[in-house]
């Protein structure tokens, strides 16, 4: 029930994929809101969300149900699980 945490692509490439690019961490209000209200109106447990800027407006790109989140966020994802299933 939380964002994980906002990875932030860094590249020269136009295309950023995982393979061109380095990763950020960042800490943003809007994007946290705008992931967070997408994950409530579409009912959804865990996703990886892709979200562009333009003109200065974000914007959800794609929802990714199998997301590539990397060693420290499947960490604290599992801490997470954990917990919740604790909890039952």
């Amino acid at each position: 029930m939380r964002v994980l945490g906002i990875r932030e692509k860094v590249g020269n490439n136009r295309i950023r994929n995982s393979k061109s690019c380095t990763y950020n961490t960042i800490h943003n209000s809007q994007i946290t809101y705008l992931a967070w209200n997408t994950t409530k109106k579409f009912k959804l447990d865990f996703v990886g969300i892709d979200i562009g800027e333009r003109l200065g407006k974000y914007m959800i790109i794609e929802l990714n149900s199998a997301p590539t989140i990397g060693p420290v966020w499947a960490n604290k994802l599992g801490n997470d699980l954990i917990k919740m299933y604790k909890r039952l």
